[in-house]
Protein backbone atom coordinates (compact mmCIF):
# COMPACT_ATOMS: atom_id res chain seq x y z
CA UNK A 1 0.00 0.00 0.00
CA UNK A 2 1.81 3.39 -1.35
CA UNK A 3 1.78 5.79 1.25
CA UNK A 4 2.51 9.65 1.28
CA UNK A 5 5.39 11.94 1.78
CA UNK A 6 5.45 12.11 5.56
CA UNK A 7 4.50 15.56 7.17
CA UNK A 8 7.54 17.40 9.40
CA UNK A 9 5.96 16.41 12.49
CA UNK A 10 6.22 12.40 11.31
CA UNK A 11 2.38 12.49 10.46
CA UNK A 12 1.68 11.51 6.87
CA UNK A 13 -0.89 14.16 4.82
CA UNK A 14 -4.09 12.14 6.13
CA UNK A 15 -2.91 12.73 9.88
CA UNK A 16 -1.84 9.84 10.73
CA UNK A 17 1.42 9.34 12.45
CA UNK A 18 4.22 6.60 12.57
CA UNK A 19 3.19 4.18 15.01
CA UNK A 20 -0.54 3.79 13.32
CA UNK A 21 1.35 3.57 9.86
CA UNK A 22 3.13 1.39 11.13
CA UNK A 23 0.55 -0.91 12.57
CA UNK A 24 -1.25 -0.73 8.99
CA UNK A 25 1.47 -1.67 7.00
CA UNK A 26 2.29 -4.59 9.26
CA UNK A 27 -0.84 -5.88 8.48
CA UNK A 28 -0.72 -5.24 4.75
CA UNK A 29 2.87 -6.93 4.33
CA UNK A 30 1.44 -9.80 6.37
CA UNK A 31 -1.82 -10.27 4.12
CA UNK A 32 0.38 -10.05 0.83
CA UNK A 33 3.31 -11.53 1.71
CA UNK A 34 3.08 -13.82 5.02
CA UNK A 35 3.86 -12.85 8.21
CA UNK A 36 7.34 -15.51 8.19
CA UNK A 37 8.15 -13.44 5.14
CA UNK A 38 7.84 -9.50 6.41
CA UNK A 39 10.86 -8.04 8.02
CA UNK A 40 11.01 -4.51 9.43
CA UNK A 41 12.26 -2.63 6.66
CA UNK A 42 9.24 -4.06 4.77
CA UNK A 43 7.31 -2.67 7.17
CA UNK A 44 9.07 0.66 7.14
CA UNK A 45 8.82 1.64 3.70
CA UNK A 46 5.16 0.63 3.18
CA UNK A 47 4.75 3.04 6.27
CA UNK A 48 6.66 5.88 4.82
CA UNK A 49 9.03 5.64 7.97
CA UNK A 50 12.50 6.14 8.29
CA UNK A 51 14.86 3.26 8.74
CA UNK A 52 14.69 2.25 12.58
CA UNK A 53 11.03 3.48 13.05
CA UNK A 54 9.75 0.20 13.68
CA UNK A 55 11.98 -0.56 16.58
CA UNK A 56 11.52 2.37 18.17
CA UNK A 57 7.70 1.56 18.45
CA UNK A 58 7.84 -2.14 18.93
CA UNK A 59 10.14 -4.90 20.62
CA UNK A 60 9.41 -6.99 17.21
CA UNK A 61 7.51 -8.66 14.80
CA UNK A 62 5.42 -10.45 16.79
CA UNK A 63 4.54 -7.36 19.30
CA UNK A 64 3.62 -5.26 16.48
CA UNK A 65 1.71 -7.87 14.69
CA UNK A 66 -0.53 -8.60 17.87
CA UNK A 67 -1.17 -4.38 18.31
CA UNK A 68 -2.21 -4.63 14.72
CA UNK A 69 -4.70 -7.06 15.27
CA UNK A 70 -5.65 -5.26 18.58
CA UNK A 71 -6.36 -2.47 16.73
CA UNK A 72 -7.73 -2.94 13.36
CA UNK A 73 -10.33 -6.55 15.40
CA UNK A 74 -11.55 -2.82 17.78
CA UNK A 75 -12.52 -1.26 14.77
CA UNK A 76 -14.14 -4.02 13.15
CA UNK A 77 -16.14 -5.04 16.52
CA UNK A 78 -17.34 -1.50 16.74
CA UNK A 79 -19.19 -1.54 13.18
CA UNK A 80 -20.37 -4.85 13.90
CA UNK A 81 -22.05 -4.04 16.63
CA UNK A 82 -23.07 -0.71 15.94
CA UNK A 83 -24.65 -2.55 12.40
CA UNK A 84 -26.87 -4.87 15.21
CA UNK A 85 -28.48 -2.15 17.15
CA UNK A 86 -31.31 -1.73 15.30
CA UNK A 87 -33.92 -3.77 14.13
CA UNK A 88 -35.22 -7.43 15.48
CA UNK A 89 -32.30 -9.98 16.35
CA UNK A 90 -32.40 -11.97 12.83
CA UNK A 91 -32.70 -8.01 11.14
CA UNK A 92 -29.85 -7.05 13.38
CA UNK A 93 -27.65 -10.37 13.01
CA UNK A 94 -27.88 -10.27 9.29
CA UNK A 95 -26.86 -6.49 9.77
CA UNK A 96 -23.83 -7.45 11.34
CA UNK A 97 -23.03 -10.26 9.65
CA UNK A 98 -22.95 -8.02 6.30
CA UNK A 99 -21.43 -5.08 7.99
CA UNK A 100 -18.21 -7.89 8.90
CA UNK A 101 -18.37 -9.59 5.60
CA UNK A 102 -18.12 -5.82 3.58
CA UNK A 103 -15.03 -5.01 6.03
CA UNK A 104 -13.28 -8.14 4.95
CA UNK A 105 -13.92 -8.05 1.68
CA UNK A 106 -12.89 -4.36 0.80
CA UNK A 107 -9.65 -5.29 2.63
CA UNK A 108 -8.27 -8.49 1.26
CA UNK A 109 -4.89 -7.64 2.63
CA UNK A 110 -5.96 -7.56 6.07
CA UNK A 111 -8.96 -9.71 5.65
CA UNK A 112 -5.47 -12.55 5.33
CA UNK A 113 -3.65 -11.00 8.18
CA UNK A 114 -6.34 -11.36 10.29
CA UNK A 115 -8.20 -14.92 9.40
CA UNK A 116 -4.93 -16.77 8.46
CA UNK A 117 -1.58 -14.74 9.28
CA UNK A 118 -2.84 -14.55 12.97
CA UNK A 119 -1.80 -18.03 13.60
CA UNK A 120 2.06 -17.74 12.57
CA UNK A 121 2.06 -14.36 14.76
CA UNK A 122 2.97 -16.03 17.79
CA UNK A 123 1.36 -16.02 21.71
CA UNK A 124 0.41 -12.17 21.63
CA UNK A 125 -1.56 -12.34 18.45
CA UNK A 126 -3.46 -15.43 19.50
CA UNK A 127 -4.32 -13.60 22.56
CA UNK A 128 -5.62 -10.70 20.95
CA UNK A 129 -7.58 -13.26 18.56
CA UNK A 130 -9.29 -15.39 21.40
CA UNK A 131 -10.35 -11.49 23.29
CA UNK A 132 -11.68 -10.19 19.61
CA UNK A 133 -13.49 -13.37 19.26
CA UNK A 134 -14.80 -13.66 23.07
CA UNK A 135 -16.08 -9.72 22.85
CA UNK A 136 -18.38 -10.31 20.04
CA UNK A 137 -19.51 -14.00 21.46
CA UNK A 138 -20.27 -11.75 24.70
CA UNK A 139 -22.64 -9.56 23.00
CA UNK A 140 -24.35 -12.21 20.71
CA UNK A 141 -25.09 -13.94 23.67
CA UNK A 142 -26.24 -11.33 25.79
CA UNK A 143 -28.41 -10.65 23.02
CA UNK A 144 -29.89 -13.76 22.46
CA UNK A 145 -30.65 -14.58 26.03
CA UNK A 146 -32.85 -11.88 25.82
CA UNK A 147 -34.98 -13.24 22.86
CA UNK A 148 -37.93 -15.43 23.52
CA UNK A 149 -37.00 -19.18 22.70
CA UNK A 150 -33.66 -19.07 23.64
CA UNK A 151 -33.15 -19.56 26.87
CA UNK A 152 -32.71 -23.35 26.58
CA UNK A 153 -29.55 -22.78 24.15
CA UNK A 154 -26.39 -24.45 25.66
CA UNK A 155 -24.12 -21.50 27.45
CA UNK A 156 -21.48 -22.03 24.56
CA UNK A 157 -23.69 -21.31 21.65
CA UNK A 158 -22.53 -17.63 20.79
CA UNK A 159 -18.89 -18.88 20.77
CA UNK A 160 -19.98 -21.94 18.73
CA UNK A 161 -21.81 -19.86 16.10
CA UNK A 162 -19.41 -16.71 16.28
CA UNK A 163 -16.22 -19.03 15.74
CA UNK A 164 -18.02 -21.24 12.94
CA UNK A 165 -18.50 -18.05 11.71
CA UNK A 166 -14.95 -17.21 11.44
CA UNK A 167 -13.91 -20.58 9.88
CA UNK A 168 -16.43 -20.25 7.53
CA UNK A 169 -14.93 -17.32 6.48
CA UNK A 170 -11.01 -17.88 7.01
CA UNK A 171 -10.90 -21.02 4.57
CA UNK A 172 -12.70 -18.57 2.04
CA UNK A 173 -9.72 -16.09 2.34
CA UNK A 174 -7.32 -18.72 2.27
CA UNK A 175 -8.04 -19.67 -0.82
CA UNK A 176 -8.32 -15.93 -2.30
CA UNK A 177 -12.29 -15.77 -2.64
CA UNK A 178 -12.14 -12.46 -0.59
CA UNK A 179 -14.47 -10.50 -3.03
CA UNK A 180 -17.01 -12.87 -2.66
CA UNK A 181 -17.45 -13.32 1.04
CA UNK A 182 -21.04 -11.19 1.09
CA UNK A 183 -22.39 -14.17 -0.58
CA UNK A 184 -22.19 -16.47 2.69
CA UNK A 185 -24.52 -14.35 4.56
CA UNK A 186 -27.66 -15.33 4.19
CA UNK A 187 -26.12 -19.00 4.99
CA UNK A 188 -24.86 -17.91 7.93
CA UNK A 189 -27.70 -16.22 9.75
CA UNK A 190 -29.55 -18.73 8.86
CA UNK A 191 -27.55 -21.63 10.34
CA UNK A 192 -26.94 -18.94 13.75
CA UNK A 193 -30.42 -18.61 14.18
CA UNK A 194 -30.62 -22.43 14.13
CA UNK A 195 -28.42 -22.89 16.76
CA UNK A 196 -30.33 -20.55 19.06
CA UNK A 197 -33.80 -21.18 17.85
CA UNK A 198 -34.19 -24.73 17.04
CA UNK A 199 -37.46 -24.82 17.07
CA UNK A 200 -38.41 -22.06 14.59
CA UNK A 201 -36.59 -18.70 13.59
CA UNK A 202 -40.14 -16.54 13.79
CA UNK A 203 -38.89 -16.02 18.01
CA UNK A 204 -35.85 -14.65 16.47
CA UNK A 205 -37.75 -11.67 14.92
CA UNK A 206 -39.08 -10.43 18.35
CA UNK A 207 -35.72 -8.15 20.00
CA UNK A 208 -32.24 -5.64 18.65
CA UNK A 209 -29.27 -7.69 18.75
CA UNK A 210 -27.00 -5.70 20.72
Amino acid sequence: MEQGPAAPDGAAPDGRGVRERLLDAMLEASGELGFEQVCRREVETRAGAPRGAFGEHFDGKQECFALAYEEAAARLSERVLRAGREGPFRSGLRASVREALRWLSDRPAPARALLVEVHAAGPQAWLAQRQAMARLSGALDRAARGVGGAEGAPAITASYVVGGMASMVRTRVARGEVAGLERLEPDLVDVAMLQFFPAGMVAGDSAAVF
